[in-house]
């Protein structure tokens, strides 16, 4: 079973099971830079839609608000 936070694995948006990536795999899906990330995250947003969490000192996105902000269903991916 995949971890929370699993990002190691290029499929992690069509794993149901990965609720969360880190702040890096997210703007590689989202193709943004790693500075850009950063800077989006401290203000808590990568985009409108994209809320940034801060877990155990780290920050984390949901993968299901990626899906949504980009449009694509689960099924679909």
């Amino acid at each position: 079973m995949p971890t929370l936070t699993d990002t190691t694995r290029p499929d992690v948006l069509r794993d149901p099971e990965v609720y969360t990536v880190s702040l890096i795999t997210a703007a590689t899906i989202l193709g943004i830079s790693r500075t850009t990330a950063y800077a989006a995250a401290r203000r808590g947003h990568l985009t409108d839609e994209i809320p940034v969490l801060r877990v155990s000192g780290k920050y984390t996105v949901s993968t299901a608000a990626i899906r949504r902000a980009l449009n694509i269903e689960l099924g679909a991916v």
